[in-house]
């Protein structure tokens, strides 16, 4: 399937400052300006115009729905990233697909998380845990994912991107209440054809290279293979970390910085695809891709964005609070600067769990293959199997204490495996009813393991493998899972123009866990009773099973052939799950301590109406939604920076409300203006038991420990929007250029967890892509800018490890200015 769009280049913004760039806005609001007046002009004309069908926008395809439908008949909000807008992202990770989405954030995040911040509207994982899923589901070649580390996937090679918002329960597999990014990879024709593109990014001196072709092996099949291989010479952010005595353990000085920049990403990704088609009544297709990400630390963009009134970062000794130590070297701000020490060489060298040179690093590695078969046994009945085996290795060491003193080191390996298989029965009878029905079968197999030092303890002096080492704590966990889902839709077309459809989701969940400390250097200090930690060897055996249905009812009305007003009820629904702690509480006193590591299923339900068509002779597309969800039991996570910890539960309820518009306009058949909106209102209806922030007194809300965040909203800022255009234009009967410019704005972000330092300012950036191709040759010349105003933006905070109360990281900072130059040839 291949879906068309007209040049439109989307983009999202989420949190952050501005540092310069003014008279960069200032030329793309003249650039706009002059946007007017060429409107204005096209105006005069506008009876030709509308004769001339070349002004009309081309026509994109989406399969929201699991079947392919026009964008503006399907009754579902989605946003469609062509091939061509994304050769205008910096690179191949996620997080750049998903700035080009307003209300959209694809983050990577490290350190005691499960790898990644996914949202939708707003809605993401709250329940940063190393075993928790996102309720932003990938849906990468049909195979459903929802675990952190297929973030770090490379994507390249891309036929089309879809996000579809909102819970979307139905048709896509399972765990989606917040929405789904469809990522769809080129498929290999029939004709022999690629392309070989090799670029150079100049803020972090990388190399990229990549390419793919397609070979016609018979009449009925064909392979691609495709790759991809980028490497950065040098980071955009800097390491002041210089080597300095060691207050807490002075016989052990510290060296400083253990790289002098980064992030240093390095990635290689490798897609096979083989196609079969021996008859018009079946295809197969198989995909094989192994993705391999590496960079400088467990926390590679992570940094001290505030300290309140304090200038520098503190670390404190826990086992002498009094001792708070400023870094001399670190800043409490974003500004691509840290002070990140590494231990001594006599702490590295010996470290359960660390890499054998005992510096920092990030390695995520993912196979992925999925087998899709399509079969139309009747000429009005579809049957569609996929297949899908995910498997990945991450693991990660870094200093997360954020300053030069190196006081908590921490190793986390994790290898997850999960098979799936979906089977699906669609009709398309000429009648007024049809159907879709359905069976999913996932089973997952997932371990982690995770050791870490934050006390002065010195190496461990009693018997066992652990004799000599400098570890704390270590603890390992299995989990295991089988989920089974049965779905169907019926829907009915009342009138030719009048649709109702409604179904349903029936989903069972059977999960169970062994978890446990292997090691515990508090075993020595006395007995369990006061042991703040779970002594090692006690293993915990937690297990929950879950049932859920899930509608939906959508009615959709076409006034025209080319407009859709449609309102839906939608549910959604993510599974309970099992916490996998960095470091485990003592639970073993407790009457039933299994119960601790357990958090319910989060479930939604709402509604959406939305209005969309091309108008003007095709010239214009708009879609306008509004929709009002309502969040129970959300699965969140207490982060505790003493320990490293984040401890799973649930929140109360939250609303998610807001519109969403987008709009391309074509003014001529050389330029087309786009624009989108979007304005959320997240916030929590009821959490009474939320943590406090450090420093927060019974005076400002801290009771007991705890505080009641009900009423307050929370996520990224409300507004966002970008602005751009889109122009191309022959140079020679040969060569034409393209040049796409938008410019993106995001508000004030609320405060997390009410900490009055912890939030992120507004700001706006401007992305610009010139490209010199031959429209019937096979050169490409591309010189592509992000952030060209050079703005710092920052979210998913944390209260910084072993720091002072005001002390705040942002474990996402985005990169600064970036200029990528390409050279690219297709055959």
């Amino acid at each position: 399937m291949r879906s068309l769009v007209y040049r439109i280049s989307g983009g999202r913004i989420s949190g952050g400052r501005i540092s310069g760039g003014s008279v960069l806005v200032g030329s793309a609001v003249v650039s706009l300006i002059c946007a007017g007046s060429a409107f204005a002009q096209s105006a005069q004309n506008a009876t030709a115009a509308a004769a001339d069908t070349s002004t009309a926008l081309q026509e994109i395809i989406v399969t929201a729905r699991k079947r392919e439908e026009r964008l503006i008949d399907v009754p579902v909000a989605v946003t469609e990233l062509s091939a061509e807008t994304l050769r205008q992202v910096p690179s191949v990770s996620l997080t750049d697909i998903g700035n080009l989405v307003p209300g959209v954030s694809l983050e990577r995040i490290g350190g005691g998380s499960n790898g990644a911040a996914l949202t939708i509207r707003g809605v993401g994982q709250l329940a940063n845990d190393y075993n928790s899923e996102q309720p932003v589901a990938l849906n990468i070649d049909g195979v459903q994912i929802t675990k952190g580390p297929a973030a770090q996937i490379g994507f390249f090679d891309l036929e089309s991107v879809q996000v579809l918002k909102g819970p979307q329960a139905l048709f896509f597999g399972k765990n989606s209440p917040a929405g789904v990014v469809g990522l769809s990879s080129v498929d290999p024709g029939n004709t022999l054809e690629g392309y070989a593109r090799a670029g150079y990014e100049f803020s972090a001196s990388s190399p990229s290279f990549e390419g793919a072709v397609s070979i016609p092996l018979t009449d009925t099949l064909s392979v691609r293979f495709a790759g991809h291989y980028s490497h950065d010479n040098s980071g955009y952010i800097q390491n002041r970390a210089e080597p300095i005595a060691n207050p807490f353990e002075p016989t052990l000085p510290l060296p400083g910085a253990a790289y002098s920049e980064g992030p240093l990403n390095r990635d290689g990704v490798g897609r096979v695809t083989l196609a079969w088609r021996p008859d018009s009544n079946f295809d197969a297709t198989l995909k094989v891709l192994g993705s391999y990400h590496h960079d400088w630390g467990g926390a590679p963009t992570e940094e001290v964005t505030s300290c309140g009134t304090a200038t520098n970062p503190v670390t404190i000794n826990l086992l002498n609070p009094a001792q708070a130590v400023a870094d001399p070297f670190g800043e409490c701000a974003a500004n691509h600067a840290i002070s990140k020490g590494n231990a001594n060489s006599a702490v590295t060298s010996h470290f359960y769990g660390g890499p054998a040179d005992g510096m920092p690093f990030t390695e995520t590695k993912v196979w992925l293959s999925s087998l899709q078969m399509n079969y139309k046994f009747a000429p009005d009945l579809n049957l569609a199997s996929i297949t899908g085996l995910y498997h990945s290795t991450h693991g990660a060491f870094d200093n997360y204490d954020g300053t030069v003193y190196a006081q908590a080191l921490d190793a986390e390996a994790d290898t997850d495996t999960q098979i799936s298989q979906e089977l699906r029965l669609t009709s398309n009878y000429a009648g007024p009813v049809n159907f879709t029905v359905g069976a999913y079968y996932e089973h997952d197999k997932h371990d982690t393991s995770d050791t870490d030092k934050v006390f002065d303890f010195g190496p461990y002096p009693g018997p066992g493998p652990f004799n000599g080492l400098y570890n704390d704590l270590a603890m390992k966990a299995s989990d295991r899972a089988e989920s089974y889902s049965a779905f169907a839709q019926l829907s009915w077309k009342i009138l030719d123009n009048l649709e109702l459809a409604g179904g349903a989701r029936y989903s069972h969940d059977n999960k169970s866990a062994d978890i446990q400390n292997i090691f515990n250097f508090f075993d020595l200090f006395g007995s369990p009773t006061t042991n703040p930690f779970s002594p090692a060897g006690v293993v915990y055996h937690p297990s929950v099973k879950g049932n859920n249905v899930s509608p939906e009812v959508t009615l959709t009305y076409h006034p025209e052939k080319d407009v859709t007003v449609y309102g839906a009820f939608k549910t959604g629904y993510l599974a309970s799950g099992i916490g996998n702690p960095a470091n485990i509480t003592n639970y073993s006193l407790l009457a039933n301590p299994d119960s601790q590591f357990i958090y319910q299923a989060e479930k939604a339900n709402g509604f959406e109406v939305g209005v969309k068509g091309e108008f003007l002779d095709n010239r214009l597309r708009a879609d306008l939604t509004v929709f009002r969800y309502d969040y129970k039991d959300l699965q969140v996570a207490t982060f505790h920076p003493e320990t490293l910890a984040f401890a799973p539960g649930n929140a109360g309820e939250a609303r998610d409300q807001g519109v969403e518009f987008q709009a391309a306009y074509r003014v001529t058949r050389e330029f087309t203006l786009n624009a989108s909106l979007t304005y959320t209102d997240l916030k929590f209806l009821e959490y009474p038991g939320a943590q406090c922030y450090p420093g927060q007194t019974v005076v400002l809300g801290c009771v007991g420990g705890f505080q009641d965040l009900s009423g307050t909203h929370y996520g990224d800022g409300p507004f966002s929007g970008k602005l751009g255009f889109s122009y191309e234009h022959a140079l020679t009967a040969r060569f034409s250029a393209n040049l796409d410019v938008n410019v993106f704005h995001t508000s004030t972000s609320p405060v997390y967890e009410r900490d009055p330092w912890a939030y992120t300012p507004s700001y706006t950036l401007l992305n610009a892509a010139l490209r010199i191709f031959q429209p019937n040759g096979p050169w490409e010349f591309s010189l592509i800018g992000t952030n060209l105003n050079n703005g710092i933006y920052y979210k998913n905070f944390i209260f910084k490890p072993l720091g002072a109360p005001d002390d705040i990281a942002a474990q996402s900072v985005s990169a600064p200015r970036q200029i990528i130059a390409r050279v690219g040839y297709r055959f």
